[in-house]
């Protein structure tokens, strides 16, 4: 048993050591083995099944060999809506967001290049502030809410933060985290991208841009001067 629970702690380390030094984490199983491995070590002091273990990083899925997608898409494929609760406790809908540009970030506090990408959205953040045609939102999957509400605070994040999970990652094909999102004003899905790249937020602030359509002039009645 000890040699087991010894097997798998080497395991972990190792996966964790990958993850350092990667842009991106992978698969969408990796989102609960966290919590998973915890509720084993309290329910079982300290017992784990290697076999079960191992299964946690297992997916009967085949290995897709298409590389991630960054750049827009050329198929109109509208966004799944949505009702999550953010760290304030508001109720947010994707709905709510109806003819603006909406950037999201699905995340994790866990996960090494999404912490790394923080700063590049918080950019994003500060660059579009005051803009009503836009919106940028992050969605944290499947974290204790005080973890995520400390973390916000530790790194002042500004932007809307909302508590989703594996559904909201299976309904946006999440595979992976960080992934970004951006959504044109009639909810169609524009853009996606996984892992972290530098100087990406530059793109992100172009692609935005041209999504963002100029506001119609004030109607003028008949007879009336426009002003010039």
């Amino acid at each position: 048993m000890k040699f087991k629970i010894f097997t798998a702690v080497l395991v972990l380390a190792a996966l964790w050591t990958v993850l350092f030094f990667t842009a991106e984490v992978r698969p969408a199983t990796f989102f609960s083995f966290g919590k998973k491995i915890a509720s084993r070590f309290s329910e079982g002091a300290g017992k784990i099944d290697a076999q079960n273990f191992f299964s946690l990083f297992t997916s009967k899925k085949k290995k897709s060999n298409k590389k991630p997608v960054s750049a827009p898409q050329s198929k109109k494929a509208q966004g799944n809506n949505f009702s999550m609760r953010d760290t304030r406790g508001n109720t947010v809908k994707l709905s709510d967001y109806k003819g603006k540009v909406v950037f999201i970030d699905f995340w994790a506090t866990w996960c090494p290049p999404c912490r790394k990408t923080i700063p590049d959205v918080k950019f994003l953040h500060e660059r579009f502030a005051g803009n009503p045609n836009v919106e940028i939102i992050g969605i944290n999957i499947g974290e204790d809410e005080n973890k995520v509400k400390k973390f916000i605070e530790n790194n002042n994040i500004q932007y809307t933060v909302l508590y989703g999970d594996d559904k909201i990652a299976s309904a946006y094909q999440v595979r992976a985290i960080p992934t970004f999102i951006i959504l044109d004003q009639n909810g169609n899905k524009f853009y996606r991208s996984e892992g972290y790249r530098q100087g990406e937020r530059n793109n992100w602030v172009t692609l935005i841009k041209t999504l963002i359509k100029p506001a119609s002039p004030p109607a003028v009645a008949p007879g009336a001067r426009q002003k010039s």
